[in-house]
């Protein structure tokens, strides 16, 4: 996570599971923090915790709902101005680069075996 000057940056390893519903097809991404199985950057504050869900749902025709919830600790010690203008910018910004990469010709017509329509 990029941070404004003079915090530093927080990294995290994480482990994520997707998994959809047979029934209502919602995908799921469920995200954990993982162990520190790379070393810590000096240059970086590891993340104590992140446990964050998306959630796809169908609505029509190549619409779907996206869901996006999230709980994390950034470690050290922040001041509340920060830790408050970053839960509302973190959000709105990780659904914009998410299009951003949707959109890229590479994976317009990616197909997980395991995701049905």
């Amino acid at each position: 996570s990029d941070m404004p000057w003079p915090v530093k940056n927080r990294d995290v390893v994480t482990h994520s599971v997707v998994t959809q519903d047979p029934a209502t097809k919602v995908v799921s991404i469920k995200i954990d923090k993982a162990e520190d199985i790379f070393p810590k950057d000096r240059d970086f504050v590891r993340m104590k915790k992140l446990d964050a869900i998306w959630q796809l749902t169908p609505i029509e025709n190549d619409v779907l709902r996206v869901t996006y919830e999230a709980h994390a600790d950034p470690g050290g010690g922040l001041p509340s101005w920060l830790i408050n203008s970053l839960i509302v910018d973190t959000p709105l910004n990780t659904l914009r680069n998410l299009r951003k990469v949707m959109i890229r010709e590479k994976y317009q017509n990616t197909q997980l075996d395991f995701i049905t329509n």
